[in-house]
């Protein structure tokens, strides 16, 4: 899978922050394993957003073997899976909008590191 990160930055060995466009993100999310809980959340965000999209960012967690190609406008991420770690119930909101909807972009943060490693840095471990 490919993801482009546009404005991209690289915070850290394997920290990055950018945007990505939303109807990419929704192309990557379609075969995601949501949780219905998540959906549940998802559903009221989409009645929100059929009038605009607020602006919201997702964490995202490329698996192991991910690269980074870092360009002068974009990163380009390949990667074989990943994980949707914050902002899960408004990416899953952008799965039932029509195209037209899906105009603009929204702030992302990437890791490339494992799920280990990401759990250590979400509380501060690291």
């Amino acid at each position: 899978m490919t993801l482009h990160l546009k404005e991209g930055i690289q915070i850290g060995s394997f920290h990055f922050v950018g945007m990505v466009e939303l109807k990419e993100l929704a192309q990557l999310l379609e075969e995601y394993p949501f949780e219905e809980e998540v959906l549940e959340k998802a559903a009221v965000h989409r009645r929100s957003m059929e009038s605009g999209i607020a602006p919201f960012q997702v964490t995202l967690r490329l698996e192991p073997g991910s690269f980074a190609l870092l360009g002068e406008e974009e990163i380009v991420f390949e990667f074989g899976g990943l994980e949707l770690r914050d902002g899960k119930s408004k990416a899953a909101a952008l799965l039932g909008l029509s195209a037209d909807r899906l105009e603009g972009s929204v702030k992302a943060h990437i890791f490339l590191t494992t799920r280990e490693q990401m759990d250590k840095l979400e509380n501060n471990q690291i």
